[in-house]
């Protein structure tokens, strides 16, 4: 896999080779990433050591905090599309299926104990947890074939990364625009 850089007024609107980004044939449609530029909360999870108060001031900074978003646009092939979608749907049926198994396995383990309601409710924590675990598992898998995307510190550009060599060959090849003073091609 490769990678390239490219001005962020082309990645907002699309404005990138007709290339797929993933597996380098032709592409027509485009697939809208939208990543997450706000960063982690750093030291304050030392906060988590002080107990209640310090729970509590940890949930105000999270919350306080203002949340940034690029939204870039990717040309992607029909296929690969696809294949994306099919994954979206495949992690949501893995949750549901997942819950559900887990379900009837605790039905059919424990039988008579689930009619007292602290087991009851120890048994739907668990299939949440297990679920949930199942979604993120899976999602983290999914994030993993798309794109990756940086935002440099001056926030004009925008580095992909995990694309195909011929769609980095087609965006360097590009030539430089009035939107890109000082790019030069490669």
């Amino acid at each position: 896999m490769a990678a390239t850089t490219v001005f962020v007024d082309d990645a907002v609107r699309g404005d990138l080779p007709g290339v797929c980004a993933k597996t380098g044939v032709p592409a027509r449609k485009r697939l809208t990433i939208h990543q997450d530029l706000t960063g982690g909360l750093g030291a304050a999870w030392v906060l988590l050591f002080f107990g209640p108060l310090g729970w509590l001031v940890l949930v105000v900074v999270a919350l306080s905090r203002r949340r940034s978003t690029l939204t870039v646009r990717i040309p992607y092939s029909d296929v690969e599309l696809g294949g994306y979608v099919r994954t979206a749907r495949r992690t949501v049926h893995l949750a549901m299926g997942t819950g559900a198994a887990l379900v009837l396995v605790a039905a059919a383990h424990f039988g008579q104990v689930l009619t007292d309601a602290p087991t009851a409710m120890l048994v739907a924590i668990a299939v949440l947890l297990l679920g949930g675990t199942a979604v993120l598992v899976n999602g983290a898998l999914a994030r993993r074939r798309l794109i990756g995307i940086d935002l440099d510190a001056s926030g004009r550009w925008v580095t992909l990364r995990r694309v195909h060599p011929a769609f980095a060959a087609a965006c360097d090849a590009r030539p430089a625009t009035a939107s890109q003073p000082g790019r030069q091609p490669v």
